[in-house]
């Protein structure tokens, strides 16, 4: 339990404590906010842990976007080495072979 749960909750038992000698309907629309700032609280808890589970996905979307793209990119940058040294490679074919015949 959180420390501003725990103060709540006993601040809602004094206040029960000091109903019980005097009933006073102040008092006990005072226990009446109390718990509804304990029921806030505690969707506001709740409403907290899903925001960091958005903020968590985002992240891991994030990071697969990043890793796809990283790997498209060293595929692209391989195959344009490939296709650049088969060039080359075909080049200096083409040049002995027309060396060859004169």
């Amino acid at each position: 339990m959180s420390l501003c749960m725990t103060t709540l909750t006993r601040t809602e038992e004094k206040l029960r404590t000091t109903m019980s000698s005097k009933k006073s309907k102040d008092l006990e629309e005072v226990v009446d906010l109390l718990k509804g700032l304990k029921e806030d609280f505690h969707l506001n808890q709740i409403q907290h842990q899903e925001e960091h589970e958005y903020l968590r996905n985002l992240i891991d979307e994030h990071k697969a976007r990043k890793e796809f793209w990283e790997t498209v990119r060293t595929r692209v940058v391989g195959t344009g080495i490939v296709a650049l040294l088969s060039a080359i490679a075909s080049a200096v074919w083409f040049t002995l072979e027309h060396l060859g015949d004169m």
